[in-house]
């Protein structure tokens, strides 16, 4: 459970940093809405998957 909330505020961060910087660099023409959904989901997936098979330390 922690491993899901860690990737999913992973997520959450880069998809809001994809869409500020996207807003920022190019305010010009119209923002595309499904880009920074795609990064935070496709960036939860993976993250998901690394931590899943990512030796757990037992310290």
């Amino acid at each position: 459970m922690k491993n899901i909330k860690f990737a999913a505020s992973i997520a959450l961060g880069t998809a809001v940093g994809t869409a500020i910087y996207q807003h920022l660099a190019h305010s010009e023409i119209t923002v595309d809405v499904y880009k920074p959904v795609f990064v935070g989901v496709f960036t939860f997936v993976i993250t998901a998957i690394w931590l899943s098979i990512m030796p757990k330390k037992n310290d």
